[in-house]
């Protein structure tokens, strides 16, 4: 847990003290922000021709390519055009499968819901993907195993706020650092995701991240949202 601590102090996105005010220095994120396997990496900035020159179908489709390229090299499993909704329903003789049932876009990013299944278990897992001008990136994915209690951000469900305990986390005016900070929730709240995503492109040295838009409130970075577990 320290350890994950510090690596959210460097990010700049958590404060440290959740009584703090909306406005004080604590809150207000430093210029320089440290990668780590919960950031958002560091990709080029998208540009107006990167994005225009593909048609929606097609930028769809390559989100979609990556999605399924991130979540084999993560799982292992074998990717399948199928339901997976019961246990035993992999191909004969693929041991894990992986098969996308719903793509959603959001601003330069896009995130699938999708099922994983082996003969002993069937999960719900989340991949999330973002655009920069050099194409679609994996960013990350979290499935839910038996009694987990794993939660994951997706537009229109609640999720948890997972950040050290006694610490919280920035809400901003827009999907950027440089949005004003509007409030910062602590550690555990349970939040209503209602926008979202956003790959949110920042100036160097900052660190890009995804948003999601929390229900009343305002914009939070996606490292705090995601509880990650990857079934066995």
């Amino acid at each position: 847990m320290a350890k994950i601590a510090t690596v959210l102090a460097a990010l700049g996105l958590v404060a440290c003290n959740p009584a703090a005010s909306p406005t004080s220095s604590t809150v207000t994120p430093t210029a320089a922000t440290a990668s780590s396997s919960r950031a958002t990496p560091a990709l080029p900035t998208p540009t107006p021709t990167s994005v225009a020159s593909a048609s929606p179908a097609s930028r769809s489709s390559d989100a979609k390519q990556v999605a399924i390229a991130g979540a084999v090299r993560q799982t292992g499993a074998t990717y399948v055009e199928s339901d997976l909704d019961v246990p035993g329903t992999c191909p004969r003789g693929v041991a894990k499968c992986l098969a996308i049932q719903t793509q959603i876009d959001g601003d330069h990013a896009a995130y699938f819901r999708a099922r994983i299944a082996t003969l002993k278990y069937s999960a719900a897992c989340y991949i999330y993907t973002i655009e920069a001008a050099t194409g679609w990136h994996f960013l990350d994915m979290t499935c839910a195993g038996p009694e987990s209690g794993v939660f994951w951000p997706d537009v229109g469900s609640f999720d948890y706020v997972f950040v050290p305990a006694g610490s919280c986390a920035n809400v901003r005016a827009a999907p950027r650092l440089g949005g004003k900070v509007l409030t910062c929730i602590p550690a555990g709240t349970t939040v209503n995701i209602d926008g979202g995503p956003d790959y949110g492109v920042e100036l160097p040295p900052n660190v890009s991240h995804l948003w999601w838009h929390i229900e009343n409130k305002g914009w939070m970075a996606h490292d705090f949202l995601v509880q990650f577990y990857t079934p066995p």
